[in-house]
């Protein structure tokens, strides 16, 4: 995602978790998934990968230890939690809110995408077939976030659902990038129906008061 909003012309930095960090404070991971398990095996990895991004692209990446965003205030126009939302401890959301509207700018934008809904009949699927590693386990309404994130100072600009087929299959993943392009196509088609209402995620558009 950084590398394309780059490539679009915008002057991007890119935060990722400090999962070693996390676990020498706290003696737990915060995640146990993605390239965790290559990072324990190779720590400069993630580093050599950044460092190769950024020679290409006019974008830098930091590390981030969860609780203070790296940046002063009001010193970016905009952030873009994609697929970050879902996976903040609710207990913490408040706090994770505060701090986002302290980097941005008055008028600047929060974008959070790919927030798995209530409504989701993918997300209801999953659990009814006990692939309980596929489901997520905290889901929210489109008002649980409107109305958090408002409480921080932000004004809903738009809401829109997407995915009406499953962008990770839990099975099949190589065939299904295969036929990407139909399904592509499929997708959008039916997000034009009423059938979007049960759609898998949110995207959710903020600007700060």
């Amino acid at each position: 995602m950084s590398t394309l909003l780059s490539s679009a012309g915008f002057k991007v930095t890119g935060i990722d978790i400090d999962a070693e960090a996390i676990a020498r404070e706290y003696g737990v991971y915060s995640v146990d998934w993605g390239s965790l398990e290559a990072e324990r095996g190779d720590s400069g990895m993630r580093s050599r990968v950044w460092a190769a991004l950024s020679s290409e692209s006019n974008l830098r990446f930091l590390e981030f230890e969860g609780r203070q965003l790296p940046f002063p205030d009001s010193s970016t126009k905009a952030v873009l939690m994609h697929g970050v939302y879902k996976h903040i401890e609710p207990s913490l959301l408040d706090i994770s809110l505060n701090e986002i509207r302290r980097v941005i700018e008055k008028g600047g934008y929060l974008f959070i995408m790919r927030t798995p809904r209530k409504k989701s009949y993918i997300e209801r699927l999953f659990r009814i077939l006990g692939i309980t590693s596929y489901a997520h386990r905290t889901l929210y309404s489109e008002d649980d976030v409107i109305v958090r994130v408002a409480s921080h100072g932000f004004t809903l600009v738009d809401c829109s659902f997407t995915d009406m087929l499953p962008a990770f299959p839990p099975f099949g993943l190589s065939l299904y990038n295969a036929v990407s392009g139909p399904l592509i196509a499929l997708d959008r088609m039916l997000l034009k129906t009423p059938l979007s209402r049960y759609a898998h995620h949110m995207s959710l558009v903020f600007e700060r008061a």
